[in-house]
């Protein structure tokens, strides 16, 4: 099974981008008109009473940069061994250019550089790297309010291992349509994030050994199904594919053509949990290329047990007016802010993974988002067999903005950026 990796889990260098200019963790937004995508009925109920429109917070001038500080730490346990510990660095700096052509319509495309540094746990370093994203976004117009919108990315990495090999990659995400990023002004309370919507593109590694071609699609539908399809180009080696399908009440199915030697290859079908001499099993049917299909009752390993709750939650909140917490850093720390919750969860029978986070942002009028603190935590179980955790990872990432020049305000003279230990 391929791991594929929805918006909130994308990467460290994308999750950045993604909340540094009004980015969240959702997956995109559903199909229809650029207006009001992703807005609940009550939610745009609440828009239509929020009173004449607000100065949006997010500076948006051709020109603008961002600085940021990135910091990760990262726990992982495998096979119920200690914990190994790692950790992230780097810094990010984001610029906002000018309207560019993206998948048939003009966009404002911005451009980040993020340089990293991966750590084990003894602070030594296992990998540096350099990944440059150019997002292609909008603010629309839609009555009282301005719908935030992203068409896609693109992505060009490149990673320099401790032992010596160096990764390549190189990636293109574009979207059925635009997905909504945020509603401006926020209106506080809570709402759901609507999450049907298609996403596709490329992907290209090059290590030493191989070149890896992928192109994929992902659909999810209103019902939170979903169809998955993936075209692997492997150089030496072959072609493969893989479809990968998941129904709204949680049976999902795999089918693929890997080598036969892959465990997996072949046809693989997991129904939804059913009772069975006092407790609830998972029935994982498995045909292989040439042979008998088998049958294993897999434990179940859903979180609470039984009957699946919920295939995929996202809700968002604004709290209203914070001062920045003192993590976010002494330039951007005890300013006056807007706090932005976004909480989600992601159950995936099909790949065996259980995911949840929680993401805070704090966003000033006319400096946008100073600092985004996310949490999370991504299990993976053995979905064929035995039901167990196999690798548990918790994570809490830090992402702050330290300075940033923006033209409008050097057009007129005034002063830009701050310095550190800015008073609250």
């Amino acid at each position: 099974m391929f791991r594929f990796p929805s918006l909130s889990l994308f990467a460290v260098a994308s999750a950045c981008a993604l909340a540094a200019c009004g980015g969240g963790a959702s997956l995109p937004g559903p199909s229809g008109s650029t207006a009001a995508l992703g807005r609940s009925a009550a939610q745009s109920a609440r828009d239509a009473q929020a009173g004449p429109p607000l100065t949006n917070p997010y500076p948006f001038a051709q020109g603008d940069v961002f600085n940021f500080d990135y910091a990760e730490n990262i726990s992982t346990t495998t096979g119920g061994q200690p914990a190994v510990k790692s950790s992230v660095t780097g810094t990010d700096v984001l610029t906002i250019n000018g309207t560019e052509s993206f998948d048939g319509g003009k966009w404002t495309e911005l451009t980040e550089v993020l340089n990293y540094t991966d750590l084990n746990g003894s602070g030594q370093t296992t990998a540096s790297g350099t990944e440059t994203t150019d997002f292609y976004r909008n603010f629309v117009p839609d009555g009282k309010v301005l719908d935030y919108l992203q068409a896609g990315l693109t992505t060009a990495g490149q990673e320099s291992e401790s032992n010596g090999d160096t990764i390549a990659t190189s990636t293109t995400y574009t979207y059925a349509s635009p997905y909504l990023i945020d509603i401006v002004p926020e209106t506080k309370g809570s709402w759901n994030e609507d999450l049907a919507n298609t996403q596709s593109g490329q992907t290209t590694t090059t290590t030493s050994a191989y070149t890896e071609v992928l192109n994929f699609t992902f659909t999810r539908n209103t019902d939170l199904s979903y169809t998955r399809q993936l075209q692997f180009a492997y150089t030496p080696g072959g072609d493969y594919t893989e479809t990968d399908t998941l129904s709204a009440k949680g049976a999902a199915e795999d089918q693929n053509n890997f080598p036969t030697k892959n465990s997996t290859a072949g046809t693989t079908t997991w129904a939804v949990p059913a009772k069975v001499g006092g407790k609830y099993v998972i029935a994982v049917v498995y045909t292989p290329p040439s042979g008998k299909p088998t049958t294993t009752d897999v434990p179940d390993w859903y979180p609470g047990g039984g009957a699946i709750k919920k295939l995929v939650t996202d809700t968002k909140k604004d709290t209203g007016t914070v001062k920045v917490p003192t993590q976010c850093g002494k330039a951007v720390a005890g300013q006056t802010a807007t706090e932005l919750v976004e909480t989600d969860s992601y159950l995936d029978p099909e790949q065996g993974t259980y995911d949840t986070e929680t993401q805070n942002t704090y966003v000033v009028s006319g400096e946008g988002r100073v600092c985004v603190v996310r949490s999370y935590v991504n299990d993976t179980y053995d979905n064929r067999v035995t039901g167990d955790l196999v690798t548990g990872v918790t994570g809490k990432s830090i992402l702050n903005l330290t300075s940033e020049s923006l033209q409008q305000l050097r057009a007129k003279r005034e002063v830009v950026g701050f310095p550190q230990g800015r008073p609250g």
